[in-house]
């Protein structure tokens, strides 16, 4: 985190962490659903 500075140098860097950090967090969820996915289709295969 980068506290004060002006200019277009601090607006790019606040930028490209934001768009990382929201990159982060669709690879979890993403990490998630198929973890999620992974149990449901064990468990109908299991159960089939």
């Amino acid at each position: 985190m980068i506290i004060g500075g002006v200019g277009f140098f601090t607006n790019s860097i606040n930028a490209t962490s934001a768009v990382s950090l929201i990159l982060l967090l669709v690879a979890m969820v993403v990490d998630i659903g198929m973890v999620v996915y992974n149990i449901y289709t064990g468990i109908k295969i299991i159960t089939s």
